[in-house]
């Protein structure tokens, strides 16, 4: 079904974090997920055992495996949670290093010291991303524009001091929630002031708590034309190398829902070594592949029964089935037919298509 590896593993290496993000993607602790109604619900995970130095290291031998037999590039993508909350992320990623992988950082950027960014680089840093809009403490202010024009500032800086300690690729994310919308243009200026390499600029996904909070954090659609116009003119300024992840207007208002991907870029290996094919995954126990404990990577990527299903769009039933765009968005997102059918292979609901497939029906 697939003749080469994947695109990227991503490592979450624990769920811990200080940032209480309202579109964070982790697995919340209410699996009902229940869209908030009177105000956006902090971020609470799944508690769980994380795998042990040992076990990450056994993990990553995996992936190397993996990376030397098959053709294609494919990236080590260190997240979490927040990694910098493992006392051996060091040792990790210079098991990483050794293994001559790929790799990348995400990261709040918080807890940070120079001695942490020092011996950081010492296991052979090289790129990492550092996350600047979190929701950490938006409750507790009295001035809300201040207090995120604050928090502005101190990520850029602290993304700023990896880049000054001498981190070859130092960049900036950016999620487009409602309360960062007017704050675009002054986060895009002062991270090219400050000589990050990039920014990625990302919509909002309504997964985990983003699917919970999304009647808070999720622009509406005349916003989203006013986020196109103005990334269009961010990019005439400061250049598309600098401006990354910028979403075509043909995409966003084609009609189509968004694509599943399982299978096709990516694993996930969760804080406990569950395997999953996306990040939204996690939230969904059905799409669990395995655990790297006891389970091959390299026979779950090629041959597991699930991404090979996914692969062929043979479970697809009407209106799918029939459609034009089939081999284009796969059926839609998985994530959204799961929660709201509890049916890992229904259609998209999502999907103007689908949604006028069921008022004829």
């Amino acid at each position: 079904m697939i003749n080469r590896k994947p695109f990227f593993i991503e490592l979450e290496l624990t769920y811990r974090c200080s940032q209480q993000c309202f579109y964070c993607h982790n697995p919340p602790k209410d699996l009902k997920f229940y869209i908030a109604d009177n105000s956006p619900k902090p971020r609470s995970i799944i508690e769980m055992n994380e795998l042990n130095l040992s076990e990450w290291i056994s993990a990553i031998d995996q992936i190397k495996r993996l990376d030397e037999k098959y053709e294609g590039i494919m990236d080590v993508v260190i997240t979490g949670g927040e990694p910098l909350l493992r006392s051996d992320l060091e040792e990790i990623l210079s098991y990483i290093t050794r293994q001559k992988l790929r790799h990348m950082l995400l990261s709040s950027g918080e807890p940070i010291s120079d001695d942490r960014i020092t011996k950081l680089l010492e296991s052979g840093l090289e790129k990492i991303r550092i996350n600047l809009t979190s929701h950490k403490h938006v409750f507790n202010v009295q001035s809300l524009i201040m207090h995120i024009k604050n928090e502005i500032v101190k990520k850029i800086n602290i993304a700023k001091k990896f880049k000054d300690f001498g981190v070859k690729e130092v960049g900036g994310n950016i999620v487009l929630t409602s309360y960062y919308l007017d704050f675009l243009e002054e986060i895009v200026e002062l991270a090219y002031k400050s000589n990050l390499d990039w920014i990625q600029v990302n919509s909002v996904i309504k997964v985990g708590h983003g699917y919970i909070n999304q009647k808070f954090i999720v622009p509406d659609p005349n916003d989203e034309r006013k986020i196109q116009e103005k990334l269009k003119k961010l990019i005439e300024i400061y250049g598309e190398n600098f401006i990354q992840n910028y979403v075509d207007t043909d995409i966003l208002y084609s009609g189509i829902p968004i694509p599943t991907n399982w299978g096709e870029v990516g694993l996930v290996i969760a804080p406990n070594g569950d395997i999953y094919p996306g990040s939204e995954a996690t939230s969904i126990p059905l799409s669990k592949l395995g655990n790297i404990k006891n389970d091959s990577l390299v026979e779950i990527w090629f041959s597991h029964p699930l991404l090979n299903k996914i692969r062929s769009i043979s479970f697809l039933g009407e209106p799918c089935k029939s459609c034009e765009v089939k081999k284009l968005c796969k059926g839609g997102f998985r994530f959204n037919a799961y929660i709201t059918k509890n049916d890992l292979f229904a259609p998209d609901p999502s999907c103007p298509i689908v949604k006028d497939y069921v008022r004829k029906s």
